[in-house]
């Protein structure tokens, strides 16, 4: 239920912005699939899509960027770090592309390994300094939302998944505000009772 709450959310957020046209003219989806979709219905291929659409995202993203830092970064201890992350990235993007191949095993290192790096405190302050140069456009704001919304989804998803209890409850916490800004009220009413319980435990 948690689940396609939060894709409903994340549906309302993208209301009109074209996000199911996208999912439709993609070839992805059928055109009445994506309007229960972005609903917070059909669970699997909701999910799935909205993966595809943050993937997509950050591979527009990403480049961007890189560019950004070239331009406004001269420390060349940063750039070597910033260089580390982006060939790990293509790294890992070349595993899923070939994944027929790629070994289970080496796929979930390489993820591991960058996550670790994408968590580093350099870059998370670099990826900081970029959002907010583009702060003030409302498109630039609109899909950098909606990636942290799924990004949130599919941490609870995984926490399902693996059996995360630490993982469910940071993702749980992170979606409730945009629940309630979108008038959730039974979940912004008792989800904070029910992250007291279970933190009390």
């Amino acid at each position: 239920m948690f689940v396609s709450t939060s894709k409903k959310a994340i549906g309302q957020h993208m209301e009109s912005a074209g996000l199911d046209d996208l999912w439709t003219q993609s070839g992805v989806y059928a055109a009445n699939t994506t309007n229960t979709m972005i609903e917070g219905k059909v669970y699997y291929r909701a999910a799935r899509a909205h993966q595809l659409t943050y993937d997509a995202l950050w591979r527009v993203l990403f480049p961007m960027f890189e560019v950004w830092i070239k331009a406004n970064i001269h420390d060349q201890e940063v750039l070597k770090h910033v260089t580390l992350v982006t060939d790990r990235a293509k790294e890992v993007s070349q595993m899923f592309d070939m994944k027929k191949t790629a070994s289970r095993e080496n796929v979930t290192k390489s993820v591991d390994t960058l996550a670790i790096i994408l968590g580093d405190k350099m870059v998370d302050s670099l990826w900081t300094d970029f959002t907010n140069t583009y702060s003030a456009d409302p498109n630039f704001l609109l899909w950098t939302t909606n990636m942290k919304m799924v990004e949130i989804l599919l941490h609870f998803l995984r926490a399902e998944r693996d059996g995360n209890w630490k993982l469910h409850l940071e993702a749980f916490a992170a979606m409730l505000p945009w629940l309630n800004i979108y008038e959730h009220t039974n979940y912004a009413r008792w989800g904070p009772v029910y992250l007291a319980d279970m933190r009390a435990l």
